[in-house]
């Protein structure tokens, strides 16, 4: 294993694996979105659970990646923190405000009947957003922004850090996020025990920019390999176990912070870069075009869930209409095609790009 270090301008092959990665985590997460409304379906049979549990399994390192790929590429860079800033609110903040403004006013009646003014829906929308009350699939972007806001900081810090230094702190971030979560289920009560600077989403901020700048022989990826498989495997069956004899299905090895959602996304992470230095061809091109559009498919893929399962499209498609084996990935892939179709006919329109980049 190279664990060599690099602080170069970012090449053209480190741009195609995250190419690779933003597609593989943008499926993943309408994969969690099509297949999460049929753990609480009660008229469906123990296989529908199952293989939505499948599914969502396969897919807990999305959101990881996702975090992963944005500190990879943030915390290698060096600029002012104000053109910084002002970057990513032109990028990401101006289109969450709007997404999750449309998002409120789409979904909630009291918006589209008429039956408050002008003032009290902006009041609305904007609590909403402040207490977090908003589509299921944007906390993920509030939660980026406030890595954002600390990026400048943490580029001080990894610059100067060593591997010692980012295993440390990674050690520290499993002890404050995955350990006290088992901890808090083993014995029914959450710990006092916190540590501040290593909680939360930036463990897996930092942990992009430390392993992209690790490479790995054919051999040792053979065992982050197998390491993706078993970690799924043990979300998959150990949610089974866990549901055991219960009302609901048991989500807690769902969480982005267990034990083997973080393998899962360590090893996918590693494994999608190797394979993402390697791609060329007619292949790469179609990749960089689907990449250019994740973060528009992100934000409208759940209005296209929702208008597919009413038939806005002139047919009507959804994770249980049929067995979800088969209808869950099959849903997956039409939502992410007609996302795409959407995003990309929104950003031939002027002034279009600034809500969809």
């Amino acid at each position: 294993m190279d664990i060599s270090r690099s602080h170069s301008v970012v090449t053209p092959t480190h741009w195609v694996w995250v190419d690779l990665i933003r597609v593989v985590a943008s499926f993943q997460v309408i994969l969690i979105h099509v297949s999460y409304p049929i753990f609480f379906k009660d008229e469906l049979p123990p296989s529908s659970i199952t293989a939505a549990n499948f599914y969502d399994s396969f897919s807990r390192m999305s959101v990881p990646l996702f975090f992963m790929i944005s500190g990879a590429l943030l915390l290698g860079r060096q600029e002012p923190i104000t053109a910084f800033l002002w970057r990513r609110f032109v990028k990401v903040g101006v289109p969450v405000l709007f997404w999750s403004a449309f998002y409120l006013f789409w979904s909630v009646e009291a918006y589209r009947n008429g039956s408050m003014n002008a003032l009290h829906i902006t009041l609305s929308v904007l609590k909403a957003i402040y207490l977090g009350n908003l589509e299921i699939h944007l906390w993920f972007l509030y939660v980026l922004a406030g890595l954002y806001l600390v990026t400048p900081l943490l580029r001080l810090l990894v610059s100067s850090a060593s591997h010692l230094d980012l295993a440390y702190f990674t050690v520290l971030w499993l002890a404050s996020t995955s350990l006290t979560e088992l901890a808090e289920r083993l014995f029914g009560s959450p710990t006092a025990f916190e540590i501040p600077v290593a909680s939360g989403y930036i463990g897996y901020f930092v942990l992009g920019y430390w392993l992209s700048q690790i490479r790995l022989s054919r051999y040792t990826l053979w065992w982050v390999g197998w390491g993706v498989l078993c970690s799924v495997f043990a979300i998959f069956f150990g949610t089974i176990f866990l549901s055991a004899g219960a009302e609901r299905i048991d989500f807690f090895l769902y969480s982005y912070f267990s034990f083997p959602t973080v393998l899962a996304s360590v090893c996918a992470f590693l494994l999608l870069k190797d394979f993402g230095q390697r791609i060329n061809g007619g292949f790469l091109k179609l990749l960089r075009v689907f990449s250019a559009s994740s973060f528009g498919i992100y934000l409208v893929h759940i209005l296209v869930i929702e208008l597919l399962r009413k038939g806005a499209f002139g047919f009507r498609l959804y994770a249980w209409m049929g067995h979800p084996a088969l209808f869950i990935p099959l849903t997956a892939l039409v939502v992410f095609l007609l996302s795409f179709l959407i995003v990309s006919v929104l950003r031939t329109i002027p002034g279009v790009r600034m809500i969809i980049p």
